[in-house]
């Protein structure tokens, strides 16, 4: 989608209104964009940016430690083709924590399709309600194993109803 602006922008920054056609919206300060058209603009020329912005709201909105930077963000993006296999179809990538326990740093970060990061979600809620959150670092290394495991045996589905290796 791409945003159609009015030729006639200036007088529409003069009153502080949106440039995009057909928006009614007040923009903020010394931008010619609302909010909404702001988000959309920066979507379609910094796509990057923008998916870091969602990300972060994201995780301040559940209470999550962030430590990723922008910069560091571009790099995964770049390293596992990210922006082009996101979505929200069960086999497109999002971004997963290795380590649950942990925030979103750069070493902490992968890309799982949709599927596969709600078994893994199943598997941590499992392992919490059984050990509770006192996991020695043993065990959150075998947890670890576990999990590379899962992710390359072909139909893992049935693995996940196997016993846990500790």
């Amino acid at each position: 989608m791409h945003i159609v602006v009015e030729p006639l922008y200036s007088r529409r920054i003069k009153y502080h209104n949106c440039v995009v056609a057909c928006c009614k919206s007040k923009s903020s300060g010394k931008d010619k964009f609302c909010c909404k058209h702001r988000r959309q603009y920066t979507k379609e020329t910094n796509p990057a940016a923008y998916y870091y912005d969602m990300l972060k709201q994201n995780v301040k909105r559940r209470n999550i430690e962030f430590t990723l930077t922008l910069a560091e963000f571009r790099v995964f993006c770049e390293r596992t083709g990210y922006l082009e296999i996101k979505g929200r179809n069960k086999n497109m990538g999002q971004i997963d924590r290795i380590r649950s326990t942990e925030g979103y740093h750069k070493d902490n970060i992968q890309v799982l399709c949709q599927k596969m990061n709600g078994r893994k979600r199943f598997i941590d809620k499992m392992l919490r309600e059984k050990y509770g959150e006192k996991l020695t670092p043993e065990e959150q290394e075998k947890v670890e194993e576990f999990y590379k495991e899962l992710q390359d045996s072909p139909n893992w589905v049935q693995n996940v109803k196997l016993d846990l290796p500790f």
